[in-house]
């Protein structure tokens, strides 16, 4: 169990009255110590935050934050890492067998070129998969690290290119914005998140995984399990687009290392 559950089951009898109600609380609702702040729970404990910073100590801790962060990172806790560290592979790998998944990967294999969008973090996984088709065939792919030249490039785009938008949440107003310039009739595939986003509205496939942040915050703004989930994904489609040619990619990405090239 997490060492600060454990605290507080520990110490139920010495708690005061209100202390008891936080702690009962906080064990009923566990996940409240990684998404609520002092407010917030001393709001649903019909408690004042100088209240929740005080059991905090009680506990032995400095302060809310010292058990919060504690809680996240509780060494008691395997189990749950371990569970929570798998998720976004087995999320993934649910998608795998699927027909849209599928058809994903020959829409990829029988595009002229993929033509990537992608915005602030998401550019993460898009750089890596960018990176890792353009050793194999770097007239397969176009990436730009400044979003202003991924929409200025989008002119060069044809009917026989497929644009492959990565968006952790589904919803970023940039690519969004973006889809007035994209080329009619042309197959545009979203890989995230997001569950029913704005921008499934303008794809003609999706991959949508479902991994979300316990906090709608790192979720948009600092992604983790769910950038996890993204990268994994592009791995296994960039795995299953050269797999028919295997040995033929692997000689090409020989030829386009330094290292391997002089063995």
């Amino acid at each position: 169990m997490n060492d600060v559950l454990i605290r507080i089951k520990q110490g139920m009898e010495d708690f005061s009255a209100n202390h008891q109600e936080i702690a009962k609380y906080i064990l009923e609702n566990p996940d409240c110590l990684e998404t609520c702040t002092a407010r917030e729970l001393a709001e649903k404990t019909y408690s004042v935050p100088s209240s929740i910073i005080s059991f905090s100590k009680k506990i032995g801790y400095s302060g809310f934050q010292e058990m919060k962060f504690n809680y996240g990172n509780s060494p008691f806790d395997c189990d749950n890492k371990e569970r929570d560290f798998l998720r976004p592979f087995q999320l993934v790998n649910k998608l795998l067998n699927t027909k849209v998944y599928n058809d994903t990967v020959n829409i990829l294999i029988n595009a002229n070129r993929i033509y990537i969008l992608a915005f602030q973090m998401s550019q993460v996984t898009a750089l890596d998969f960018y990176l890792k088709v353009h050793k194999v065939d770097p007239t397969k792919i176009m990436f730009f690290r400044s979003f202003d030249e991924q929409v200025r490039s989008i002119p060069l785009l044809n009917k026989d290119d497929v644009v492959l938008m990565i968006s952790n949440s589904g919803e970023c107003q940039e690519i969004i914005d973006c889809q007035k310039y994209l080329p009619e009739g042309i197959k545009k595939i979203l890989v995230t998140n997001g569950i029913e986003s704005t921008l499934s509205e303008f794809c003609t496939h999706e991959l949508s995984i479902g991994c979300f942040e316990k906090n709608i915050l790192t979720f948009k703004e600092i992604p983790t399990d769910s950038r996890n989930a993204l990268l994994y994904l592009m791995d296994r489609l960039f795995k299953d687009m050269i797999k028919q040619n295997y040995d033929d990619a692997l000689e090409k990405i020989k030829k386009s290392s330094l290292f391997f090239s002089n063995i």
